[in-house]
């Protein structure tokens, strides 16, 4: 196995802690938004449609600016990621695993940021 094939793999469950840290800020709303279970695919078309009706639905859940942002914000870096991940799903160019490691990254620390504001409501 190359060391592209080696960091993919890691972004891939970098990817699925990502969607648990999106759980996780979706369920910490004041009115809490649940997605689907992330089985096998992870850009199956039931999630992306969830993640994406979500995206939609927090602008009218009130609750602070930079915690609506931050939600937001979290959701599309994931479908930006899985949407690079599953565009050359045997072997992405290293750039897209680049690419994904840094949304892995947003998304894991804009929730956390967003959960800490939440619990401070």
């Amino acid at each position: 196995m190359d060391d592209n094939s080696e960091r993919r793999d890691v972004v891939a469950l970098g990817m699925i802690a990502a969607y648990g840290v999106i759980l996780k800020v979706l369920a910490a709303l004041p009115v809490p938004i649940a997605l689907p279970e992330l089985m096998g695919s992870m850009f199956a078309d039931e999630v992306h449609e969830a993640l994406v009706r979500a995206h939609q639905v927090i602008e009218d859940v009130p609750m602070d600016e930079d915690a609506m942002e931050g939600a937001k914000r979290t959701l599309v870096d994931w479908i930006a990621a899985s949407e690079m991940m599953f565009s050359d799903a045997e072997d992405p160019e290293t750039w897209k695993v680049h690419f994904i490691e840094i949304q892995v990254t947003r998304i894991l620390s804009t929730g956390k940021a967003v959960i800490a504001i939440l619990r401070k409501e």
